[in-house]
């Protein structure tokens, strides 16, 4: 991203993305910005919010569980980064969505507390890519990952992410995930 398109992001956060989208060839309809609060006042979130925001992200439990109840209502969260098992009950009832899942262990936990919440909850499990044209294995463990949580009764949408950054085209990639 160009610096001009950075620099207007916190003043005009829906136009630096429009201006980002058409750099990158991409349909801004596509695209969600994400503001990350991690560090930020509730102030500042509630400042976003005069621009257009309504979704941000959060990384921190203990922070989200101030900075959440401190903001407007009508906004979402999702939590980003890494998930502890201990933290998965907060993030149930804290959070929209969860995502970067990164062990089967962890989605358990978090279908356990959705079950218990009577909560769907929307996850993106974290994919390792870095072999994913060159080899089968990694590509056949993240299926694999995907279809057992397929199986969880309060799974929500689910999606994946991949957390390395991919060599191969988005094309080649796309077709050998159908």
């Amino acid at each position: 991203m160009r610096p001009a398109v950075l620099l207007r992001l916190r003043d005009h956060p829906q136009r630096a993305t429009n201006d980002a989208c058409e750099l990158a060839g991409r349909d801004p309809a596509e695209v969600m910005l994400l503001p990350v609060s991690k560090n930020h006042s509730a102030d500042a979130v509630r400042e976003l919010t005069y621009h257009g925001c309504r979704v941000f992200g959060e990384s921190k439990i203990q922070e989200a569980k101030l900075k959440i109840s401190a903001c407007p209502g009508n906004l979402e969260w999702q939590l980003i980064g890494h998930l502890q098992s201990n933290k998965c009950r907060d993030a149930v009832r804290l959070f929209r969505m969860i995502q970067s899942v990164d062990r089967m262990s962890i989605a358990e936990e978090i279908n356990r507390h959705a079950h218990n919440a009577a909560k769907d909850m929307p996850v993106l499990l974290e994919v390792k890519s870095r072999c994913l044209v060159r080899c089968s294995a990694p590509l056949y463990n993240s299926v694999k990952k995907i279809a057992v949580w397929q199986d969880c009764s309060n799974r929500g949408e689910c999606s994946w992410i991949s957390m390395k950054p991919l060599r191969a085209s988005l094309k080649r990639i796309r077709s050998s995930c159908t």
